[in-house]
């Protein structure tokens, strides 16, 4: 009798589901870490950029265009 009664031994079926789970949060916080690393660096290049050199160029041939198109229209109704 050197078994000892209340003790049983584990099926592998039932080891599979936590070392499963481990594993998945591991790799769920691995990817979340490297993400938020990503992230930091894109932010730190994006101010290193002299974004006071960047200027938008003048949409002024759409508004010609707008104008023309209003023209048209008034000239059309009278």
């Amino acid at each position: 009798m050197s078994e000892i009664k209340g003790k049983k031994e584990m099926d592998p079926a039932q080891m599979i589901a936590p070392v499963f789970g481990i594993a998945a949060a591991a790799a769920i916080t691995f990817y979340a870490v490297s993400f938020m690393e990503m992230s930091e660096k894109s932010f730190e290049n994006l101010g290193d950029k002299d974004l006071d050199q960047v200027k938008l160029r003048s949409s002024q041939s759409a508004r010609e265009k707008r104008r023309g198109k209003d023209t048209v229209k008034q000239q059309s109704k009278d």
